[in-house]
């Protein structure tokens, strides 16, 4: 009968998954680094001794004919401080239109990873901040601008010791159309979970996180020729509709915020009944909004969808981002779900 229970332990204890190393973080994009108490107590509670600090955006500037970089995060003494006292990393993250790809040849490319690894040296030497163990390149690359960015990802991995990882955004339909889109030549991957729907269609429901469309990118994840990590959303907006086409995106407007007489829920959206001028966003008579929220079920149901699906490999998860208005809605303990659904 022993051995029987010993045979039983023994099966069972083989038929589990082996966990998986699951490193949490956040994204912090904002053009001032200064994270508040609230927000530090979060990354405290959450374990969480990564940040994925936008350093700077590169975009095309016209009157130039040149990729320039533009809004250049500012540090404050406070933060840096208090960074190294908690030995937090920073990881310099940079995003580039796709615009600056398709304007230039290979060859500019290769000259523009040269200048924005410059940057990036000279605003760690500037704040002497520590060498970080990873840059993340984000861009949205299509079918069109893949050699150009291909080339510049080249060009940074041969600058950047062998100590130094290199990374870059995957969205989702890069995942699944890998063979036109390619691989990038990085060390790891940062699959995007979020912005997978056509926000400028008046019938989708939700273009931050829909599970159902998820589900049609995601069954050969494990195929990816890359390591993965892995974002998700914590972020809401509202999308302004006019005669059912895209206006454009309302940051920050709550529902009790609308005047009483000025608006109505109707089929799920915010219908407005008469012109009105609300934080500086001019809203027309018969204009409507559709609010967009991640719940905490849909984050818990996209870590269940991705676990399935996901090599049993060590992951960094990134939370998009780090912003106390946003974690007042995510307590921490229900976050902390989401990492533990993942491992």
């Amino acid at each position: 009968m022993n051995s029987i229970l010993i045979l039983c332990t023994c099966c069972l204890a083989c038929s589990r998954a082996p966990t998986r190393n699951i490193s949490p973080s956040f994204y912090y994009w904002k053009t001032v680094f200064s994270p508040t108490s609230y927000e530090r107590t979060a990354l405290d509670s959450l374990q969480a001794h990564r940040i994925y600090l936008r350093y700077f955006d590169v975009a095309w500037n016209s009157v130039t004919n040149t990729a320039s970089p533009r809004a250049q995060v500012e540090f404050s003494a406070d933060a840096l401080d208090w960074m190294r006292q908690t030995n937090r990393e920073l990881i310099p993250v940079v995003f580039i239109t796709n615009e600056c790809l398709a304007k230039m040849d290979s060859l500019a490319a290769i000259d523009l990873g040269s200048r924005l690894l410059k940057l990036v040296t000279a605003m760690d030497s500037g704040h002497s901040l520590a060498h970080a163990r990873e840059l993340q390149i984000d861009c949205d690359w299509t079918v069109g601008t893949r050699e150009n960015y291909f080339a510049l990802l080249r060009s940074l991995r041969q600058a950047l010791p062998d100590s130094q990882l290199l990374t870059a955004t995957i969205r989702l339909h890069q995942l699944k159309y890998k063979n036109r889109t390619g691989i990038p030549p990085v060390n790891r991957g940062m699959l995007m979970c979020y912005n997978m729907g056509n926000l400028r269609d008046p019938r989708a429901s939700n273009s931050i996180l829909d599970l159902d469309e998820m589900k049609k990118y995601i069954g050969a994840l494990d195929q990816y020729q890359l390591p993965l990590d892995i974002g998700l959303p914590l972020f809401d907006w509202k999308i302004l509709f006019r005669q059912q086409q895209f206006i454009g995106i309302v940051y920050g407007l709550t529902v009790s915020q609308l005047p009483a007489d000025c608006a109505v829920q109707r089929d799920g959206h915010i219908v407005f009944l008469r012109d009105t001028l609300l934080q500086g966003y001019d809203f027309r008579k018969g204009d409507w909004l559709r609010d967009e929220q991640v719940s905490e079920k849909d984050l818990l149901a996209a870590a269940d969808l991705l676990n399935k699906n996901l090599p049993r490999t060590p992951a960094t998860v990134i939370l998009y981002h780090l912003d106390s208005l946003l974690l007042k809605k995510y307590p921490a303990h229900e976050l902390e779900k989401v990492f533990v659904r993942l491992r």
